[in-house]
């Protein structure tokens, strides 16, 4: 059949259904449907017999990934992956699975309730896991695992991006605030051999990076601590990626002042995040705002936001660059 003109009625009720296909993918991604795929194509029988789950039903969600490019069906009922659906591979170099199943673990169930925090201008985790986003991580070893799998997942895809946008040739130690399993940190310090790292992050994450989650990390230092107290000094590059965002603007501004005052002149400071479009764009930063609203209280700014709350802290913001993801890096210089 082909694909009809819509009605705006029509329309809405496709995007109030866009749900359905995003738990499809989480349980293709849940029950390693396309790490089976891998050699070859399988009947929806010979996938349900692996994954010891009902045949019929399986059907019915791998009929709606094939409707959405994930998989394909071919006439006689087999499905095979497809370029979108190598990505929910666990080793493929493009796989974002442990990203999906952190949003779906964890964000999917906390925007359950977005209305909170439109109502109330307050993060919704405590309503909906009975403690706040970061101590509910450090009581439950088993989200924080899918909170760190999930990021260095992410951080997989961002990096190759980042490291062709900025060059980190001329370093020689950074810290990376905040770094998690320190993904990003690896990537630079395996292409560069003349610089040395620091990574600063509390337990959790540090434990992770010290077990490889986020790939080797050769001449670097691991520091335990809060950047809400103080950063590690000495470094001529500091990293903040993805942290800012998870924050209000008053903590932000903390943040930013206990980097500055390990900083010396003419350190750089690196900002990286996801910026505010323009009104009507259809970003994805868009998206992870309200994610951010409903578990951190968190934002996501504009770069003439930035800006300001640099400033605030002791800051010059000196360039923004792009990259080819939806990331930019904020460089900027203590004043």
């Amino acid at each position: 059949m082909g694909e009809k003109e819509l009605t705006p009625s029509q329309s809405m009720i496709r995007l109030v259904m866009g749900f359905i296909p995003a738990r499809a993918i989480y349980v293709a991604a849940k029950l390693g449907i396309t790490d089976l795929m891998a050699t070859g194509s399988l009947s929806a029988q010979e996938l349900a017999q692996n994954v010891d789950v009902d045949v019929g039903a399986l059907y019915r969600v791998l009929r709606i990934l094939a409707g959405i490019g994930v998989l394909h069906e071919s006439d006689d009922h087999r499905f095979s992956l497809t370029p979108l659906g190598e990505t929910l591979r666990r080793d493929s170099t493009q796989s974002v699975r442990d990203y999906v199943l952190l949003f779906h673990e964890i964000h999917y169930k906390n925007l359950v309730n977005t209305m909170h925090s439109v109502r109330t201008g307050e993060p919704a985790f405590a309503e909906t896991f009975g403690k706040p986003f970061f101590q509910f991580l450090q009581s439950n070893p088993d989200a924080s695992g899918i909170f760190q799998a999930g990021l260095a997942s992410r951080a997989r895809i961002d990096i190759a991006v980042l490291l062709e946008a900025y060059d980190f040739s001329d370093a020689r130690q950074i810290v990376d605030v905040g770094g998690g399993s320190g993904a990003l940190l690896s990537a630079i310090l395996t292409r560069f051999d003349n610089v040395t790292g620091v990574l600063f992050d509390l337990a959790p994450a540090i434990e992770a990076a010290k077990s490889g989650l986020g790939g080797p990390l050769p001449r670097c230092e691991f520091i335990v601590g809060d950047f809400f107290e103080e950063v590690a000094s000495g470094a001529d590059i500091y990293i903040l990626k993805l942290v800012l965002h998870d924050w209000s603007d008053q903590d932000a501004i903390k943040i930013l002042q206990r980097c500055r005052a390990a900083m010396t002149n003419g350190n750089r400071l690196l900002v990286i995040e996801g910026l505010i479009g323009s009104p009507n764009d259809p970003s994805p930063t868009h998206l992870m705002d309200v994610v951010m609203l409903v578990t951190f209280a968190g934002v996501e700014r504009t770069e003439g936001e930035y800006t300001a709350v640099m400033e605030q802290a002791g800051f010059r913001l000196e360039r923004t660059i792009p990259t080819k993801s939806d990331l930019y890096v904020l460089e900027a210089f203590p004043v």
